[in-house]
């Protein structure tokens, strides 16, 4: 669950944002908006779980969206002057 939690978390302050800063369009930037959304409730049901079990829930210091040699290379992942 923690893996799933330091995800989400990536996601919310990063990932997304990201994607949609680089959305192409209006329409793709509402859908991500929308997107960031659900992943925000997503985190937050995850906490709530934390909260039942007692346990507190982490997050790794480490980019674990750029683990992945694909996402590593994706045009979205990339910073926007090198993006083409």
């Amino acid at each position: 669950m923690r893996y799933a939690y330091d995800t989400e978390q990536k996601l919310v302050k990063k990932g997304i944002p990201s994607m949609i800063e680089a959305a192409s369009s209006q329409e793709c930037a509402s859908a991500l908006e929308q997107h960031l959304q659900e992943t925000r409730n997503h985190a937050t049901r995850l906490e709530r779980v934390f909260g039942i079990i007692g346990a507190e829930p982490k997050t790794e210091d480490d980019d674990i969206l750029m683990r992945s040699p694909r996402l590593r290379t994706t045009w979205w992942a990339r910073p926007k002057r090198d993006r083409r």
